[in-house]
C-alpha cells in the first residue's frame, strides 16, 4: 500500500504540472498516426493543405509528427533524471510550436475549426516553452550554486 501511495504522489508531482506538454506530445503522435492511416487526407488540390504540401508530402509530415511526438514523450519520461531535460523539453516545445503554427497558417485560408484548434495548440506550446525555460533556469541556478559551493547544498 505504501508503494502505491508513493507512486501516486510521484506520478502526480511529475505528470500534472506538465500536463499540457504530455497532451501536446500525444497530439503529435495522434496526428502522425492519422496521417499514416488515412493516406488520402492531404490530397493535392485541397486548399487547406496546399501550404503544408509545399513543405513536405503527407508521408513526410506523418514521419515528422510521429518522431517529434515520440522524442517528446521520451524526454518527458526522463525529465529530472538528466540535468538538461528542461532544455530538451523547451527544444521539443519550440519544434512543436513551429509545427502547430505551420498547420494553423495552412488552415487559415478556410477559417474553419482546424485553424482555431491549431492556433490554440501554438499558444499552448508557447506557454510550454516559457515553463520549460523557467525550469531550465531553476536547474541551471541550482547546478551553478552546487558547483560554486564544492557540490554541497
Amino acid at each position: 500500500m505504501i508503494v502505491l501511495t508513493d507512486f501516486r504522489r510521484h506520478f502526480s508531482n511529475a505528470f500534472f504540472p506538465r500536463l499540457s506538454e504530455w497532451m501536446m506530445a500525444g497530439h503529435l503522435l495522434l496526428l502522425g498516426y492519422i496521417l499514416t492511416t488515412n493516406t488520402m487526407l492531404m490530397q493535392t488540390g485541397k486548399e487547406s493543405h496546399r501550404f503544408l504540401l509545399m513543405i513536405a508530402d503527407q508521408n513526410g509530415w506523418a514521419i515528422m509528427l510521429l518522431l517529434l511526438g515520440l522524442v517528446r514523450f521520451i524526454i518527458l519520461i526522463i525529465n529530472g533524471a538528466y540535468r538538461r531535460s528542461p532544455h530538451l523539453r523547451a527544444l521539443t516545445a519550440v519544434l512543436s510550436c513551429f509545427v502547430w503554427f505551420q498547420v494553423a497558417v495552412s488552415f487559415y485560408s478556410i477559417m474553419g475549426w482546424a485553424f482555431a484548434a491549431y492556433a490554440i495548440a501554438s499558444i499552448t506550446d508557447l506557454m510550454n516553452i516559457m515553463r520549460c525555460m523557467r525550469d531550465a533556469r531553476i536547474v541551471d541556478d541550482a547546478h551553478r550554486h552546487g558547483a560554486s559551493t564544492g557540490g554541497q547544498s
